[in-house]
């Protein structure tokens, strides 16, 4: 499985002020996981994989890292997962997929069909994942698509979810909105929007997209 852009502008975008504790909902090979361990210096991570090989793949890249200590790889659906002990987070992470079953392109193994379509890790599981395991000051940060965002968004309010903070993000200037960082929580307060273009041409990352992602990606450098 290929790290993507959005795994790495999710581990990257999300807040992880005083968090001691953290899920990882869909972990695949663990690069989110491993991105808020590097940004924190004692908070534990719990990953969780679906797909027994990502998440062998997952296990074996925390064990070559400095944060072994960290992170716990679990192959398991969060719909199953009970932490042991039992506990709470203060931040659960995701990328989820967002291929509707039968939408999108077909995708080359089962694995990535898995990771990107829906019939796993629907957006109510993820809800319902929230309302079980996230604290009551917590916050719950993923990343979709701008249509499945906005929809993500008024699902989650119906359940008492409210979005807090919200980045659009395009590829190009010139290019629609393609992807919303969003963060929500339990308490309705008013949501703070920005936007983030990744590169003002192609193969030239914009400031901010560099400010954002340097500490992670070797060939790009600090502003």
């Amino acid at each position: 499985m290929k790290v993507g852009t959005d795994s790495i502008l999710m581990g990257a975008w999300a807040d992880v002020k005083c968090v001691n504790d953290i899920l990882d909902i869909g972990t695949g090979t663990g690069v989110i996981a491993l991105m808020v361990a590097q940004r924190t210096t004692t908070a534990h991570i719990d990953a969780l994989e679906l797909d027994p090989q990502a998440a062998e793949q997952a296990a074996e890249n925390v064990a070559r890292s400095p944060w072994l200590e960290r992170i716990q790889v679990y192959p398991t659906a969060v719909q199953t997962f009970t932490p042991r002990p039992p506990k709470l987070y203060d931040l659960i992470i995701s990328n989820p997929p967002f291929f509707a079953t039968g939408a999108g392109s077909p995708s080359p193994s089962a694995v990535r069909q898995q990771a990107r379509h829906t019939d796993h890790l629907s957006h109510l599981d993820l809800i319902t994942a929230a309302k079980r395991l996230l604290t009551a000051n917590g916050r719950l940060a993923l990343i979709l698509p701008a249509a499945q965002g906005a929809q993500f968004v008024k699902l989650a309010a119906a359940h008492g979810l409210f979005c807090t903070r919200q980045t659009h993000v395009r590829p190009l200037p010139h290019k629609a909105v393609h992807r919303w960082l969003i963060q929500l929580e339990w308490h309705p307060q008013p949501c703070v929007f920005d936007e983030l273009t990744i590169e003002y041409e192609h193969h030239h990352y914009t400031e901010p997209f560099r400010t954002l992602v340097h500490p992670f990606y070797l060939h790009v450098s600090k502003p």
